[in-house]
């Protein structure tokens, strides 16, 4: 018989007898602040076909990404195009990154299906307000692997003024 639990916001299936280990090194965990032998605990289950990740109301990744570029919740603040227009003050809300250069884009609107108005920099000193592509971040890449990421830990984005000065 599986037994439904949830983790750090994922829901997993296991037989009894696994969910009684995870159960007995939880509250050690807890008090230790350190979660990596419940982490190893999951991994190897899963691993070894013991624990399956359900699929959840998170999006799932994108390829060697390991995240979405744009989630829902994210396209759906974004203001659409125009909407903005001459509000100095507006703040961007979300930015992309290249890990491998300088380079960064900040988006301030989106139209819904693929064209941002933003801030691009891809040479320090460099940027300015104009439009580009979802698809373009998302498809940069050389071979398999993705030249472009979202800023997942992002703490508060610059306004287009700041960007601009």
């Amino acid at each position: 018989m599986k037994t439904r639990f949830e983790i750090n916001g994922k829901s997993y299936r296991t037989d009894v007898e696994t969910l009684e280990v995870l159960r007995s090194l939880v509250p050690a965990a807890k008090a230790a602040g350190d979660g990596s032998a419940v982490q190893a605990v999951i991994f190897a289950g899963l691993k070894a076909g013991r624990i399956v990740e359900e699929s959840s109301s998170r999006e799932p990744n994108e390829g060697t990404r390991r995240h979405k570029l744009l989630t829902a919740k994210i396209r759906k603040s974004l203001p659409a195009l125009y909407a903005t227009d001459g509000d100095d003050s507006a703040r961007a809300a979300v930015k992309f990154f290249s890990p491998y250069s300088d380079a960064v884009w900040y988006a301030f609107e989106f139209d819904g299906d693929d064209t941002f108005f933003g801030w691009a920099e891809t040479t320090p000193g460099c940027g300015e307000l104009g439009y580009f592509s979802l698809r373009e971040l998302a498809e940069a890449a050389r071979g398999r692997l993705p030249l472009v990421e979202r800023d997942c830990y992002a703490g508060e984005l610059p306004t287009k003024a700041e960007l601009a000065s």
